[in-house]
């Protein structure tokens, strides 16, 4: 079997895996750590300009597809904080940087990305 053979037997055993199961592949499941190796270096490859050139195009889908079904954090910070208003989010920083007055050097909480 050649390496072209190899390459394209575990793209379409990763392919068949997320259309079926509607997932990628998971780094902490034994069965499917080579599927997310061969993403992972698939991607360092691309990104290094080393890929063949007849296998970007089917790689490319291939990430697209990836994306599509990529894990989305449900509590991520920032979806709660573009919920408040801006009258509300001022209300917020306001109480904050009351709580923290007491402390010493401390500059405010609108203002703590800017301290380094």
């Amino acid at each position: 079997m050649t390496q072209d053979e190899k390459w394209q037997a575990r793209y379409d055993e990763v392919k068949a895996f997320i259309e079926a199961n509607h997932r990628n592949p998971s780094k902490y499941y034994p069965e499917e750590r080579l599927m997310v190796h061969f993403l992972k270096r698939g991607r360092k490859l691309m990104n290094a300009a080393a890929m063949k050139p007849e296998r970007i195009k089917a790689f490319k889908e291939l990430l697209a597809l990836s994306e599509r079904y990529k894990h989305k954090n449900q509590w991520y910070r920032a979806a709660i904080v573009s919920q408040r208003t801006e009258q509300e989010e001022m209300k917020h920083i306001e109480r904050k940087n009351k709580e923290l007055a007491p402390c010493q050097g401390y500059r405010g909480y609108a203002d703590m990305d800017a301290v380094e």
